[in-house]
């Protein structure tokens, strides 16, 4: 599910204007690594309000974790305990 609002992930990151966000999550063999450096939140997978290019579930962003707005939101799960 992508490309209706960003999703807000746990993640942190920083911010950087050429490169974009900017994570540590990639070392060596993690699996689901979580990245917990940076001020700003990771956003994933685009929303109706940015281009057709951002609506990708591997499109990354980063903001502060008080920011809000309209094509923001989350993802509820439910973990089965049987």
């Amino acid at each position: 599910m992508h490309g209706n609002v960003y999703e807000w992930c746990l993640d942190s990151c920083y911010w950087d204007i050429d490169i974009g966000v900017v994570t540590n999550t990639y070392n060596g063999t993690q699996t689901d690594p979580l990245c917990t450096g940076g001020s700003d939140r990771v956003l994933r997978g685009g929303s109706w309000y940015g281009s057709a290019q951002r609506c990708r579930s591997a499109y990354r962003y980063g903001r502060g974790p008080s920011y809000r707005g309209s094509h923001v939101g989350f993802r509820l799960a439910l973990v089965q305990t049987d």
